[in-house]
């Protein structure tokens, strides 16, 4: 893979842990890995592991007409279009009702670990996607449980901070870092069974290398692009969409990202930690009894690229009544079964609207 790289540069944290970010950029258009984590260690593993996955999502080995596909429920096999796990962006007639995004894609050295992380990838950017749409703000993080969590990050402090469990599936933690100041704006999710880890995995995504800064001068120039920014991302050219990134760090403002989800604050506060009730059985047991219980019908898909230097396993996760993507200018929810998994009603607020996540 390193043939591939063009360039990788990492930073260091400003707090107290060892937080660090890493971004990889390739020697092509859109190929990209970034990572926020709380050693090196495992940004530098994270960053290539995102660069894999995009490297494979964007060229597979070969002009597949059906990818194989294994329902998790009934364990059999389907065939699906390539368009609906690989990011073929540059096919003859692209549209929109076949845009996807890499949502519910990971890669690991193991294949367990592979399923398991692709799977809480699918389960966060549904829930990320279902809390938005309806403003869901889910349940509040009690401050006793995340005072621990949050002593590495002491040196700076927030004037707004929300953290919230916004799952969908109640024995999973879907955790949503929102942290705003005057000239700072930073968000992060993490998902796992363990609280705990979830709210770590949060925050390190969120913080990063450091608070995402904005001077004064450049909110008043952003100020006026936000204005029409729905109606701009609705209707632009799904080919130039390369990454949330771009987006979230160069459009945005503080006081848009805290509009955006000031409705996390109208949750009441979890106070009891749901335990796994599936700890002695295999990821892909969990797997089948969480989608059973919640009338989800995933599909497994295993991602070849052309490359045969790839030590590792690219996993896709993907479900017919599931977004296909995060990207919510592009989301009719009243297409989609789980937009109703824990509400009945057609109340969309924020139908047709971006999701600000970097």
């Amino acid at each position: 893979m390193s043939e591939l790289i063009k360039n990788l540069r990492i930073s260091n944290s400003i707090f107290e842990k060892d937080t660090s970010t890493i971004k990889i950029d390739g020697f092509f258009n859109a190929l990209l890995g970034v990572a926020n984590k709380l050693t090196l260690s495992d940004c530098l593993k994270s960053g290539m592991g995102e660069f894999t996955e995009r490297y494979i999502e964007l060229h597979p080995s070969n002009k597949l007409k059906k990818v194989a596909a294994l329902n998790i429920v009934d364990n059999k096999i389907n065939f699906i279009d390539p368009q609906k796990v690989y990011l073929l962006r540059d096919t003859e007639n692209y549209n929109i009702n076949s845009f996807i995004d890499s949502s519910g894609t990971a890669y690991f050295t193991n294949v367990e670990d592979a399923i398991k992380k692709a799977f809480f990838e699918f389960i966060e950017r549904q829930s990320l996607v279902y809390s938005f749409l309806r403003e869901w703000p889910g349940k509040k993080i009690n401050k006793r449980v995340i005072h621990n969590q949050l002593k590495p990050y002491s040196k700076f402090k927030f004037s707004y901070l929300m953290i919230n469990d916004i799952s969908i599936i109640k024995d999973i933690y879907v955790i949503l870092f929102v942290g705003i100041n005057r000239n700072s704006y930073n968000v992060g999710l993490g998902t796992d069974f363990n609280l705990l880890t979830a709210i770590n995995n949060a925050l390190a995504e969120g913080m990063g290398n450091s608070p995402f800064y904005v001077s004064d001068n450049e909110i008043k120039k952003r100020n006026k692009l936000l204005n029409t920014l729905d109606y701009h991302l609705k209707y632009t050219d799904l080919q130039s969409i390369e990454s949330y990134s771009m987006i979230f760090s160069n459009w945005l403002t503080p006081r848009y990202i805290l509009k955006k989800f000031n409705y996390l604050n109208k949750a009441s506060v979890q106070e009891n930690k749901k335990k796994d009730p599936y700890v002695s059985l295999s990821i892909i047991e969990k797997i089948k009894r969480i989608s059973m219980e919640n009338s989800i019908k995933p599909y497994l898909t295993f991602l070849n690229g052309k490359s045969e230097n790839i030590r590792g396993i690219v996993m896709h996760f993907s479900a017919k009544e599931a977004y296909p993507h995060i990207f919510t200018p592009f989301i009719n929810p009243n297409n989609y079964k789980i937009s109703y998994l824990l509400h009945s009603n057609n109340n969309f607020p924020n139908k047709y609207k971006y999701l600000p996540f970097p």
